[in-house]
């Protein structure tokens, strides 16, 4: 499909560049809140936990805060809570919370757990992560994309030769272009739906853009056989 045959899909991919730019220079790409500077409560609990139980703490404390759990899946004894800003009087209260969890009730006796039981180290550690600039985030992924693409426009190139009398090389020029279209476009979808950006969505992004490729190579397929019958 190429731009300017489906004005549509034309449409869209200069709607998205054009307004996502716009949303980048006056706000930003919206992105989650490991990637934002935030503050970092890791607690080891001394058994396996449930993650909908530290949810309900978490709910309860932070309230209407933005926050993100995530598990340490070695010896699922840990979990890591971060939000962009945990007051001091939040992580105490999250401490002990957490750490009266799965507290045994036994008759006649207190087993409920005080802040100074905690040890700093041992039990928890608190700490602030700096924020995740997106150009480091993207870096690693340019030079395997931009090989693998070349590789798949010059396979391109070679195979559908016979089509156009040989003008398959314009076309894959045409093609490298559109692609790179298609990658801005979906940077804009992005950045206009205010869609949190995390650490998969430059692998998909890759994923959409290789696959597009292959389809492409379906079309020039097609054209091929038409030519050779």
């Amino acid at each position: 499909m190429k731009l300017g045959k489906n004005k549509v899909y034309t449409f869209c991919v200069i709607f998205f560049i054009l307004f996502g730019l716009f949303m980048v220079l006056t706000k930003g790409f919206e992105v989650d809140v490991d990637l934002k500077q935030h503050d970092v409560l890791r607690f080891k609990f001394s058994q396996k936990f449930e993650k909908q139980d530290v949810e309900k703490v978490c709910n309860q404390i932070l309230e209407d805060k933005e926050y993100e759990i995530k598990t340490v899946e070695v010896f699922s004894d840990s979990v890591y809570i971060m939000s962009p800003k945990i007051t001091e009087k939040e992580k105490n209260r999250l401490i002990e919370s957490l750490g009266n969890l799965y507290v045994k009730n036994v008759e006649g006796q207190d087993n409920t757990k005080k802040l100074e039981d905690f040890v700093e180290g041992d039990d928890y550690r608190f700490y602030t992560d700096a924020k995740v600039r997106l150009r480091d985030l993207v870096m690693p992924y340019i030079i395997p994309s931009v090989i693998s693409g070349v590789i798949i426009l010059i396979y391109i190139g070679i195979k559908y030769r016979k089509i156009n009398n040989g003008k398959i090389y314009r076309t894959v020029f045409e093609v490298a272009v559109e692609g790179l279209l298609l990658v801005f476009a979906l940077a804009g979808a992005i950045a206009t739906s205010r869609f949190p950006v995390n650490r998969m969505i430059i692998p998909i992004l890759i994923f959409v853009v290789i696959s597009w490729l292959i389809f492409k190579c379906c079309d020039f397929e097609k054209e091929l056989k038409n030519v050779e019958e």
